[in-house]
């Protein structure tokens, strides 16, 4: 591939050479109304998401990822839930190569499904978690929407185990700030570094709350078997929605340094 045909198919994505909107299903060429429209958009199918409205196997792996991000964007982009296939650099660093996405991400999907989640000790659960996510978030699957699928990801995998993930517990910034260190040098990533999201998952993991039946019979049963517990049934994340970004720049390139919103 010509970097001639890489910018093309960089600026194929926008409604025109010099604009920073994207093509968009709802015909918008204004940016601050498609911020704002994608966000309210994708609210409404995260939550059905949430309530098990749809069906997404958990599988963990590239086809789990491709369908939570279609299902969240689909009322928005004609390429919700597709693979980039072109290289992009952020900040002077790289991500998985495009043509390795899918392997990349079913790699993942196994070393997760290999895990015993439900008997994690905290710390064991907060270094896997970390693992998991700096590998998400270095394949940087899409073109847009990266961030919202990874944390709907993740939350899926925290009912799993004994915890839960409250995403209002920490700022964006240091979200962002954790979430970038976790990327290495260079064009093409081939590793992540976990390390700075240890803190963050620290921060906002939580042992999972039991619903208030359950808990009443867990602790007459504790009272009773002391030397036993019954675990807790999972409950709904805590803070998974993203806010819109208000000033989102051009911040994202290709590897021969066209920009992209």
């Amino acid at each position: 591939m010509t970097d001639e045909s890489e910018k093309q198919r960089w600026d194929a994505y926008f409604i025109g050479p010099h604009s920073n909107v994207l093509r968009n299903k709802l015909g918008l060429r204004n940016y601050e109304k498609l911020r704002i429209a994608e966000y309210k958009l994708r609210a409404l199918r995260q939550l059905e998401i949430e309530r098990g409205d749809v069906e997404i196997p958990r599988t963990f792996d590239a086809a789990h990822l491709r369908a939570l991000h279609r299902h969240l964007l689909q009322d928005v982009y004609e390429w919700a839930g597709e693979f980039r296939d072109l290289p992009v650099v952020k900040d002077k660093k790289g991500f998985v190569a495009h043509q390795e996405l899918e392997t990349w991400l079913d790699d993942v999907g196994r070393r997760v499904r290999g895990l015993v989640w439900p008997t994690m000790a905290r710390r064991e659960f907060v270094e896997n978690i970390s693992a998991v996510y700096a590998d998400v978030n270095v394949a940087h699957p899409f073109r847009e929407g990266n961030g919202v699928a990874c944390k709907l990801y993740i939350s899926q995998l925290s009912e799993l185990s004994p915890y839960e993930i409250r995403y209002d517990r920490v700022s964006k910034e240091r979200w962002d700030q954790a979430a970038g260190a976790t990327l290495p040098p260079g064009r093409i990533a081939t590793a992540a570094n976990p390390w700075p999201m240890y803190a963050v998952f620290e921060r906002i993991s939580f042992e999972r709350e039991a619903p208030p039946g359950l808990a009443e019979a867990a602790r007459l049963h504790a009272s009773a078997y002391p030397q036993q517990q019954v675990g807790s049934q999972p409950t709904a994340a805590r803070g998974l929605g993203e806010q819109p970004e208000r000033n989102r720049p051009r911040g994202e390139q290709n590897h021969n340094g066209h920009s992209l919103a």
